[in-house]
């Protein structure tokens, strides 16, 4: 596996890390991820005011609460932590309202709710929302930084965006080496080099919020699970 630099999941749980530090990492993680929050609060019945409200106050009680001085890899994956949290939230937020409980106008992170919205499926159970939601945004961060990292050194990802796609079927190989003037072997090869960069940045993703070896060879399969279902 690939060296990576120091991840927010480390910053959080490295006891050597300053108070100030820590809370920093564990709010960018909740910046990070709270669309999978928002997507389990959509698939529990709420609408999309209440789902924001309901993940702006979670995130701040976590925050208040100081959680991460408890954090620990070996009790599982943040995302069943953060899932687990989530869910006792609603049960003690049953009947109350939520903006009245942490006063009104409080934001605890930025919330883009269009992009909530896209990533959130009511139609779903409340796990399989919340996972796929976790599960997309890896993914699709792993691909923006594959598109910077490619048009560092190319300039052009079209190609393999064509092929990356999870929404349209991929063009023959034939069609897209003569389209971008290379041959076939070329091409294939283009590809390998671009899935084996995608996989690493998948991974450099992943272990924001994962430990290393095992736990995050099932965590990147587990998410792969989530897309297929």
């Amino acid at each position: 596996m690939s060296a990576f630099p120091t991840t927010r999941w480390t910053l959080i749980l490295a006891a050597s890390e300053s108070p100030e530090a820590k809370a920093q990492a564990w709010r960018h993680l909740l910046s990070t991820y709270w669309t999978s929050l928002y997507a389990l609060f959509r698939a529990r019945g709420l609408d999309g005011a209440a789902a924001a409200d309901a993940v702006q106050g979670l995130c701040l009680e976590l925050l208040e609460r100081k959680v991460i001085d408890h954090l620990n890899p070996e009790r599982g994956r943040l995302r069943g932590f953060l899932k687990v949290a989530a869910e006792n939230f609603l049960i003690r937020q049953h009947e109350k309202s939520t903006a009245a409980k942490r006063g009104g106008a409080t934001k605890a992170i930025e919330l883009d709710l269009v992009l909530g919205e896209r990533l959130a499926d009511p139609a779903l159970t409340p796990d399989l929302a919340f996972e796929r939601a976790w599960a997309v945004s890896v993914f699709e961060r792993a691909m923006k930084a594959l598109e910077h990292d490619w048009q560092s050194r190319t300039g052009d990802f079209e190609l393999i965006r064509r092929f990356f796609s999870p929404s349209e079927e991929p063009p023959a190989y034939r069609d897209a080496a003569e389209q971008y003037g290379v041959s076939i072997p070329q091409l294939k090869s283009l590809l390998h080099r671009a899935r084996l960069r995608f996989r690493e940045l998948v991974e450099a993703e992943v272990l924001q919020t994962v430990g290393e070896g095992a736990e995050l060879e099932n965590e990147v399969n587990s998410l792969l699970d989530s897309l297929s279902r």
